[in-house]
């Protein structure tokens, strides 16, 4: 499918985007229903986050998220937004299961992170994980030695919930990868301080959990409206299955999963890898 696209406006940093071929935005349920806590009062996918961040947050009810430090989150507070954010797909492992790498299809993991409007307010929730400030950042960042083997590549990676010990685990096993795929990791780039492009909402690439690999094969939804005036459902992805897999074995998710893919593009999301539980 092709969308022509007709206007693109940023409000609050969100993408509107005016198509008569636009698939229709799916709504909470179609792909997984939100499962309650077992006190029925939490919807399951706020839950998960207290087994993904377990040296951050000590506890969540129903209205709020308890910090070790700092002042509780109102999750109820940011609303709708963050509830669709959260519990539109289902758990990424799932999707992984039924539509492994080799074999997914595009229509469906599409509608799993079709839905942004919540975005900014979970990378508010991230903020107290990985520092709320520049500052408080780059306090929590060490040196990840990328690939030592071979690339040896230097990239700053946030220390907290264990984002830069994963990525060192992924570049030990790309290091076992024969060297005609170094090509695709060879300018991979990790922390900087930014906003997503053409938006107000924050990169996570400034929290130093995000890592971008060699651009020059990479796909991004921007490039090709900017090259043709259209945007693709279908990416063309020239980046290797086996490095996506490694990446996601240790809890990135891909961009090229996303409806507004950028192929090049791997953040490091525990909760969306933990298994929604049976109702």
């Amino acid at each position: 499918m092709v969308l022509r696209i007709s206007i693109i406006a940023v409000g609050l940093g969100l993408l509107s985007i005016t198509s008569t071929t636009l698939p229709q935005q799916r709504e909470v349920g179609v792909l997984g229903s939100p499962v309650l806590s077992p006190s029925g009062l939490i919807p399951w996918e706020i839950e998960r986050l207290k087994t993904a961040y377990p040296g951050f947050i000590r506890d969540i009810d129903e209205r709020y998220i308890y910090w070790f430090n700092g002042v509780p989150t109102d999750w109820r507070e940011a609303g709708e937004l963050l509830l669709r954010h959260l519990t539109t797909p289902p758990s990424y492992a799932q999707i992984m299961r039924s539509h492994p790498t080799r074999h997914f299809s595009r229509e469906l993991v599409a509608a799993v992170f079709q839905n942004d409007e919540g975005r900014q307010a979970f990378h508010d929730i991230l903020k107290k994980v990985y520092g709320e400030t520049p500052h408080q950042v780059e306090r929590n960042l060490r040196v990840v030695r990328f690939m030592p083997r071979t690339l040896n590549l230097r990239l700053r990676f946030n220390t907290r919930n264990g984002a830069a010990d994963a990525l060192e685990a992924v570049g030990r096993e790309l290091d076992r990868l024969p060297a005609s795929y170094h090509r695709y990791l060879s300018r991979s780039t990790s922390y900087i301080n930014r906003n997503i492009r053409g938006s107000r909402i924050t990169s996570l690439h400034s929290l130093g959990i995000a890592i971008d690999i060699n651009p020059r094969y990479g796909d991004y939804w921007r490039w090709a409206v900017q090259a043709t005036g259209e945007l693709t459902q279908i990416p063309r992805n020239r980046i290797p299955l086996e490095i996506i897999e490694i990446f996601e074995k240790h809890g990135f998710l891909w961009g090229g999963r996303w409806y507004f893919y950028d192929t090049i593009h791997f953040e490091y999301r525990p909760e969306l890898f933990l298994d929604r539980p049976t109702p």
